[in-house]
């Protein structure tokens, strides 16, 4: 079953008052949509305490890498993937109109030479991130990746 996911963005679920200011504070801080080429649901989530992006998309049964651990499948996506599950009573679920059972494989921009505001401010002021190679991955660039994930996965049959 292909359910579209509508798109939906929140915003107000993480606290960035303690951060630098930056990008993030015209960020939402969650995304939910349907990938128009694909047709597989994808979601951007801010982790809560680092500030980093999370992306996920989903597939659903009768796919290869329905219910199968991240580190099986073979897909080029920022920093390998991190994560695959269903639905969870957290922030990395998505809202349909229909019932729909989604395995989500995703992955994270916290890895070297990624920004992430909540965790340099956890830092003393001399570990603080500064080098000019370090870069901070926007929004754009997550839902890029999103993008880029869903048409691996939707090229990838039995």
């Amino acid at each position: 079953m292909n359910v579209l996911v509508p798109t939906r963005e929140w915003s107000g679920e993480v606290d960035k008052s303690k951060w630098d200011r930056g990008p993030w504070d015209d960020e939402c801080d969650r995304k939910q949509w349907t990938d128009q080429d694909t047709g597989l649901p994808c979601l951007i989530v801010r982790n809560d305490r680092w500030g980093m992006w999370c992306g996920y998309v989903g597939v659903r049964p009768g796919h290869p890498y329905f219910e199968q651990k991240y580190t099986k499948p073979a897909v080029e996506v920022h920093g390998g993937l991190t994560y695959s599950d269903f639905c969870n009573e957290g922030r990395i679920c998505h809202e349909t109109t229909a019932e729909d059972r989604v395995w989500w494989l995703g992955f994270d921009c916290h890895h070297g030479y990624d920004y992430a505001p909540g965790f340099d401010v956890s830092l003393p002021p001399d570990l603080r991130q500064r080098s000019a190679d370090v870069r901070y991955r926007n929004q754009a660039y997550v839902e890029f990746q999103c993008k880029w994930l869903a048409a691996q996965l939707a090229a990838i049959t039995k």
